[in-house]
């Protein structure tokens, strides 16, 4: 039963991920999200992964930063209203 006890935990914690990501994503596209805040998010979703996720630090570097960056960056009204 302890392999099975294991697989349990996991697919909870990769369904507590999933509904982390979504909700960081949600927020990044929210209108007036300003810059410090969007990296604050950013680095708290980072620091609550590798809680959960002691070993995915290159994963979440690799999959997750881009995504976040793109949805937060990758608006170009967004970009320009910030330089402006």
């Amino acid at each position: 039963m302890g392999w099975e006890w294991h697989l349990i935990e996991e697919e909870k914690a990769m369904r507590a991920l999933r509904k982390v990501v979504d909700t960081t994503l949600v927020r990044l596209k929210a209108p007036g999200l300003d810059e410090m805040e969007a990296i604050r998010l950013m680095e708290q979703t980072r620091h609550w992964v590798i809680k959960v996720f002691p070993d995915k630090l290159r994963a979440y570097d690799i999959i997750y930063k881009p995504r976040f960056e793109n949805i937060y960056y990758g608006d170009k009204s967004r970009h320009e209203r910030r330089e402006a």
